[in-house]
């Protein structure tokens, strides 16, 4: 079956088991070439081009999703599901809990349990004294399956794309990383890497959310010279969790952070159905809400979506939505697959997407591992030569003396 690797109004790349197709046209190779590093190859070259451009935009976001966890220490779906197997709680078990709602456990959908479970209790159904309990400990458990911390190795992927996304010129704002997975991964590169994180808590101890933290920045004052350029501190970056975080607990009216090896149940949007409806909640309404306005600014603006299914509906309703409306922004979706089989659900909104990117010159899909994209995202070029060379400088001596 032929399935794309990239999607552009300008070239879309294709591939089956025995050939290229580049605009829809076979590739003819010669007899000592592979065809598939060719694709490969001219997918790369593509997209570095293009994001060399893009990564000059006024506003640059990021929007992350369990692609990017997932091979750090994150698990998929079903892996979750098979933890949830796992547990028991005085008389309940997983297989009796579902059997109260007349859940099918041969379909292993953890978000669709959750939502079944959710509606019973909502309801007047009579259920076993344990079910909610147990329901709560399948929450506690995604909590602490999330709750990984990244090795040494772990580290150089995301502590790379922090380095290479930060480093813009300080004319331009900030990085704006949406972060949909509960996990710590990008917060612990930013502390292996030296970086500093505007997240919407307070600096105080202990650290309670409020949105007006995301308004603050951070500069360096010297002969106070206040409004010169230079005085932006580098490596700062701003980082939104839209569902939540595995560090956030509730405390009174406030939205704390806690060590995530604590014993407490997370501020997160679990899995279900209804998880759109917490959206209007704080603090997900103050990130969600922000999320939107970035998307509206009509100064030039990149949308770089990675490892993400698309399968949260109200999410993709705001790109969709900024998509339309908004012709200053360009979006990278980029996702170890772009299409996925024909007519399923899954496949329902790429599909959206695939037709979209061959007509907008604002969009474009690339089949790409999160791995393997960070490794090809360039360095922005457009830097002064001693800017680079003194976060060069400082990134040897943190080496050196850590």
């Amino acid at each position: 079956m032929r399935k794309y690797i990239l999607i552009s109004n300008e070239l879309s790349l294709e591939i089956d088991d025995d050939n290229l197709y580049i605009n829809g046209e076979i590739y003819k190779t010669k007899d000592d070439e592979d065809f598939r590093e060719i694709a490969i190859n001219k997918k790369r070259e593509y997209y570095k081009k293009k994001l060399e451009k893009l990564l000059l935009s006024d506003n640059l976001l990021l929007l992350t999703g369990a692609g990017t966890s997932i091979g750090f220490g994150g698990k998929i779906m079903s892996e979750l599901w098979d933890e949830a197997e796992k547990l028991t709680l005085g008389e309940g078990t997983f297989v009796l809990f579902c059997q109260s709602i007349s859940y099918d456990t041969e379909i292993k959908d953890l978000e669709a349990l959750l939502s079944e479970a959710e509606i019973n209790l909502k309801s007047s159904k009579e259920l076993p004294s344990w079910f909610k309990d147990f329901k709560l400990e399948i929450e506690k458990m995604i909590k602490r399956e999330c709750s990984f911390n990244l090795t040494d190795t772990d580290f150089e992927t995301h502590l790379t794309l922090l380095q290479k996304l930060t480093q813009r010129k300080v004319s331009k704002s900030r990085l704006k990383i949406y972060n949909l997975n509960y996990d710590l991964s990008f917060e612990q590169a930013a502390q292996k890497g030296g970086f500093t994180i505007i997240d919407g808590f307070s600096f105080t101890q202990p650290r309670v959310f409020n949105g007006r933290y995301y308004d603050y920045d951070i500069v360096r004052r010297e002969n106070s010279r206040l409004s010169a350029e230079e005085n932006y501190v580098d490596k700062v970056f701003h980082l939104y969790k839209p569902h939540g975080s595995v560090n956030w607990a509730k405390k009174d009216t406030d939205i704390i952070q806690r060590d995530k090896e604590e014993d407490f149940h997370a501020v997160m949007i679990y899995p279900n159905a209804t998880k759109f409806e917490h959206s209007y909640e704080q603090p997900f309404f103050e990130v969600m809400s922000r999320f939107q306005i970035e998307l509206r600014k009509t100064s030039s603006s990149t949308l770089i979506i990675s490892g993400f299914s698309l399968a949260d509906k109200h999410i993709m309703t705001m790109v969709k939505e900024a998509i339309r409306q908004n012709s200053s922004l360009n979006v990278i979706i980029v996702n170890r697959s772009i299409q996925y089989k024909s007519g399923s659900t899954k496949d329902k909104e790429w599909s959206f997407y695939r037709e979209l990117s061959k007509i907008s010159p604002h969009v474009i899909l690339v089949e790409e591992g999160f791995k393997d994209f960070v490794k090809n995202i360039p360095y922005d070029l457009s830097k002064k030569p001693e800017e680079s060379f003194l976060e060069k400088l400082e990134e040897l001596i943190g080496k050196q003396n850590g």
